[in-house]
């Protein structure tokens, strides 16, 4: 059981720090529903380039990483989005669109009937042969 004490604490830290849950949703959207094609120049279909100039700040916020090589005059520009897979599974467990419960029933979709019971045998000793 968590204090009440330790969720005020956990509501200041989250005040404080700006965090709430329509801006927790709306990041976690933001990377769900990001579109690569958003940050290519498909200008030339043979080349496509990445062109960040026109991004807006929310699309850039979906990049995880930013990486640039230069081979002697080439130069050579990858983008890695955050994981989109991840935040689309964390928004639908949110907004409860999964099914995550496991029901167990009897037959015909009945409650399981549980019985504990215990049985005592009793037994004969058997005769040991020098008494019979």
């Amino acid at each position: 059981m968590v204090s009440k004490a330790t969720v005020k604490g956990k509501q200041a830290l989250a005040e404080k720090a700006g965090v709430t849950a329509k801006k927790v949703i709306a990041e976690m959207a933001r990377i769900g529903f990001a579109n690569m094609q958003d940050y290519l120049d498909l200008s030339d279909p043979e080349n496509p380039t990445i062109d960040l100039s026109k991004i807006t700040p929310e699309q850039a916020s979906v990049i995880a990483e930013t990486r640039v090589e230069r081979k002697g005059l080439q130069r050579r520009v990858t983008i890695k989005l955050h994981d989109k897979l991840n935040a689309l599974v964390n928004l639908g467990k949110h907004l409860g669109l999964f099914n995550e419960r496991h029901e167990h029933a009897g037959p015909d979709g009945e409650p399981i009937n549980h019985r504990n019971f215990v049985e005592i045998v009793f037994v004969e000793p058997t005769k040991r042969k020098d008494e019979l």
